[in-house]
């Protein structure tokens, strides 16, 4: 039986359209980034790098490969997941130490560079409205706290990880480990040697 042949699972079918679904929406998510970005080139707190943008596109190259070769039943399936984990792994521990430089979409979050000003130019006073008498009244704080996305940030993408772990394993129990016997089994046995024949031939 060759790896055309092979019943497909419906469990394989399940995991073929979602990395089929998730790599038509990170696909859809970059081109929206890219467009954004285009409309506004002189945003300060975003910048796109050559390395967040070979990991964004080299993940979405993955989830197509993946789907497609899970869904034909090829043992390349098993590796592709396995890349696409690894690589979901580097960025995330990669974001953990540092967490202003994570990859979204192609555009890398920084903080604001300084504003360049000139060696002799002369800030004029601030306007006379512009002034408080005594104390400044108490900001508002956030109604969201900063650290609370960040850890759920942090949730989402160890979910991700732990599904992508759990894609990799059913792939090697599928494709890997169910085939090694079938190969065993499919590879032709040696073929006896003939008798050796003997001269003179023996009396009638």
């Amino acid at each position: 039986m060759t790896e055309d042949q092979l019943d497909r699972p419906q469990l394989a079918i399940v995991i073929s359209i979602y990395e089929l679904i998730a790599g038509l929406l990170s696909l859809a998510a970059v081109l929206l980034a890219y467009a954004f970005l285009a409309m506004r080139p002189g945003l300060p707190h975003a910048h796109s790098s050559w390395w967040s943008t070979v990991a964004t596109w080299l993940a979405i190259v993955l989830s197509f490969s993946a789907a497609f070769a899970l869904w034909r039943m090829h043992r390349s399936a098993f590796f592709l997941f396995t890349a696409k984990f690894l690589l979901g792994l580097g960025l995330f521990i990669f974001g953990f130490y540092h967490p202003r430089h994570v990859p979204i979409g192609g555009v890398v979050g920084t903080n604001n560079p300084p504003q360049r000003t000139l060696p002799n130019k002369v800030n004029p006073p601030p306007h006379p409205r512009s002034l408080t008498l005594g104390n400044e009244p108490p900001r508002r704080p956030s109604p969201i706290d900063p650290s609370l996305i960040v850890k759920a940030a942090r949730g989402v993408q160890i979910f991700f990880l732990l599904l992508g772990a759990s894609f990799v394993l059913y792939t090697y129990l599928l494709l890997i480990k169910q085939k090694l016997p079938e190969i065993a089994s499919q590879s032709p046995a040696p073929s006896p040697s003939p008798p050796r024949s003997s001269w003179p031939p023996p009396p009638q």
